[in-house]
């Protein structure tokens, strides 16, 4: 059986994506995973331990403007105190990533944590069935309270980590939220058509049967 396909189809013709949400603690990986899932928004630090997972179905266009079912599974990783440890269980099968630096911080401080994450997730994970790296892109959550202080020089700066793309994000007002997500699962996407080029909804040929794949909706729940 295509490992590659196991991993992001279903029988249902659903596209399953696993997605890491990583950064420091306090920077909005919380906020922001509930403000794109749920259209909340909690004032105050709410702290993650360990792990914790949200889903989202979104859809998305082939090159025939057919329209593709995904499901995102977001895991939002605690940030340990800007200690970068993400563990084999956490990673595994991931197809993206999503780093978050919080703009309220002083340059010096987002530089230094982005670096750290940017680089753990470079050394440890690889996109399934390949060596290449992870599609990436990096929050710069609380553009809403802090947005002056992402200057030219900051963007310059960032650029240099090779993130597929930057976006300005607010978890309060949900800005770039959805544009980012629609951005990076087209990526993900895309990656998995360069793989196996049959991948399609519309290909019987491709469907995987629940008892086949190595991901049901109980792996999923489960995370």
């Amino acid at each position: 059986m295509d490992n590659n396909k196991s991993i992001c189809e279903e029988s249902n013709n659903v596209l399953y994506f696993k997605i890491l949400v990583i950064g420091c603690a306090a920077v909005g990986k919380t906020c922001c995973i509930r403000k794109y899932c749920h259209n909340q928004f909690t004032h105050g630090y709410q702290l993650t331990t360990g792990h914790d997972v949200k889903h989202k179905v979104i859809y998305i266009k082939d090159k025939d403007q057919q329209e593709i079912t995904c499901r995102l599974m977001l895991v939002d990783i605690a940030g340990q105190e800007c200690s970068p440890i993400i563990t084999r269980p956490l990673y595994k099968d991931a197809q993206g990533c999503i780093i978050v630096c919080d703009l309220d911080s002083t340059y010096m401080e987002i530089i230094h944590d982005i670096t750290l994450w940017k680089n753990q997730i470079d050394e440890k994970v690889v996109f399934p069935g390949t060596v290449d790296k992870l599609p990436c892109v990096l929050w710069a959550n609380k553009n809403d309270i802090a947005g002056e202080n992402f200057s030219e020089v900051m963007q310059k700066n960032l650029e240099k980590f090779q993130f597929d793309k930057i976006f300005r994000t607010s978890a309060k007002t949900g800005e770039g939220l959805s544009e980012s997500m629609q951005y990076l699962t087209n990526l993900i996407f895309q990656k998995h058509k360069q793989i196996n080029p049959q991948l399609s909804k519309h290909t019987e040929n491709n469907i995987i049967k629940p008892e086949d794949s190595q991901i049901t909706k109980k792996s999923w729940c489960c995370w």
